[in-house]
């Protein structure tokens, strides 16, 4: 009975050497990892779930919001806060073309305005001007009353606020307190010519308000165009 008790011992001891080296053929490697419940993880994933340290990172992506914020100016005058929300550069006139303006190519400049009574009285927009001023602008090429910038000095030129809805002046009064919003100034920078003015540059031109009339007339406030010009 001691023999054949030493025998058995033998040959499960046997048994389990051959197993063990079968297990082992790949002696001098890292065991495969192991997740949970004992599965095996694909390779190159430790049992945490993260990556091994020399994985390629993903690139973060870039904030969302896209385009900059448009500038914005502010000029007081007489009762008015005139907030400048955009100024656009662009190569026709179809944003003011209708039945009486044909479209046409050109060099035009969009003055987006929002207007705020900021007085203790109604606010008559129609006392007000909207002045463009460059050394590249030549009042000569200027009709006397082209709607697109009539000549008020050298290198100077006026336009109509128009209401972005129909195209019609602004020419009426707001309340106090009262916020129109939605309008804006166009100029015609060549008159003359389908081509870009190769003298108007935003860094030295002005856009302007001035109290054409009625109380604190002859007041004004000018802006730099420099850095707030985009393309259209």
């Amino acid at each position: 009975m001691q023999k054949i008790g030493r025998a058995a011992a033998f040959a499960l001891l046997a048994l389990c050497m051959t197993i063990a080296a079968g297990c082992g053929g790949n002696s001098g490697k890292e065991p495969t990892p192991l997740g949970p419940q004992g599965t095996k993880l694909p390779p190159g994933v430790v049992e945490q779930g993260g990556l091994p340290s020399e994985a390629p990172q993903r690139e973060q992506a870039a904030p969302s919001g896209g385009e900059t914020a448009a500038a914005r100016a502010v000029l007081e005058v007489g009762g008015g806060r005139f907030t400048v929300t955009g100024v656009t550069r662009h190569d026709d006139n179809a944003t003011v073309a209708s039945q009486s303006v044909r479209e046409t190519a050109g060099d035009y400049l969009e003055v987006e305005i929002e207007v705020e009574n900021i007085s203790d009285d109604l606010l008559d927009l129609s006392q007000f001007e909207f002045r463009l001023w460059s050394p590249g602008i030549d009042t000569e090429d200027y009709p006397s009353r082209y709607p697109l910038g009539r000549p008020v000095g050298d290198d100077l030129i006026a336009a109509a606020l128009l209401q972005q809805e129909d195209l019609s002046p602004a020419g009426f009064s707001i309340k106090i307190g009262e916020v129109l919003e939605d309008c804006f100034v166009f100029f015609d920078l060549n008159p003359k010519s389908v081509h870009p003015n190769p003298g108007f540059i935003p860094a030295d031109a002005t856009f302007g308000v001035y109290k054409a009339r009625g109380e604190g007339a002859g007041e004004k406030a000018e802006i730099s165009l420099d850095g707030l010009v985009k393309e259209g």
